[in-house]
């Protein structure tokens, strides 16, 4: 069997000295001893999760009282910035699209991307305006425009451990958002002290969906490279960092 092992953390870059925590769906999960992240060897590509995708043909519907998370998302996008009201606001892998109804509701000027065919549908069939509002593409590509459009606050939730192209997704947050801006995190942490004993019972690790889970120590890594700095590392109980950045 080939040796399919990276040489190089993909995360924080260090020598990769894999630490096994076994297997789920078909994938090793490996943890770096440097960073802590965790990752699935091999490696998934865009057209595996999309075959997989295709294969469970998921269908979206609104969360159950929905509109009670978008009241929690008010409340967590008024800790980060306390005077919202006309400022921008981009949603990076808006999903279900409650974090743009929520900075709309609280003034700001707010659109989302999504490069998922199933959410997209979803974000333009069950919104007001929502083919203008959702924008079916990655971050990447509107950072690709370059139309000199810089948001004052981008919203990241469990979109890096569901990227098969960190570096550029990560740069192309950094060429979007605005000198003084604000970019919030929410996601999956490999690392955490509330893991399950045994990493494979975590209901999150589910790969091909997801496959890389990063450290905080990891995560500041990935963002430093691309001129990004964790300011702020907001507590949480369940297995999620939550993270506030700026540009350095």
């Amino acid at each position: 069997m080939t040796d399919t092992t990276p040489k190089q953390c993909r995360v924080c870059r260090k020598p990769f000295n894999a630490y096994p925590l076994g297997e789920k769906n078909g994938f090793e999960l490996e943890a770096c001893r440097v960073c802590g992240s965790v990752m699935v060897n091999p490696e998934v590509t865009d057209a595996e999760r999309e075959e997989f995708f295709g294969m469970v043909e998921p269908q979206i519907t609104h969360i159950p009282q929905h509109a009670r998370e978008v009241e929690r998302l008010k409340g967590i996008l008024l800790k980060i910035e306390p005077n919202p009201a006309g400022k921008t606001f981009l949603d990076v892998g808006s999903q279900y699209g409650y974090a743009v109804t929520a900075a709309k509701a609280l003034g700001m000027k707010a659109q989302g991307v999504e490069k998922h065919e199933h959410f997209i549908t979803f974000l333009h069939e069950k919104y007001e305006n929502g083919a203008e509002t959702f924008l079916h593409k990655t971050a990447q590509a509107l950072a690709a425009e370059n139309n000199g459009q810089k948001f004052d606050f981008i919203y990241s939730t469990e979109n890096f451990g569901m990227e098969t192209e960190p570096e550029s997704f990560a740069q192309a947050i950094a060429d979007l958002l605005a000198p003084k801006g604000k970019l919030y995190i929410h996601e999956p942490d490999g690392n955490h002290f509330n893991l399950p004993r045994q990493f494979v019972n975590w209901e999150i690790a589910y790969p091909p969906i997801n496959f890389v889970y990063y450290s905080k120590k990891g995560m500041t890594a990935l963002l430093a490279r691309h001129g990004l700095a964790v300011r702020k590392k907001l507590f949480s109980w369940r297995p999620f960092m939550r993270l506030v950045v700026t540009k350095k």
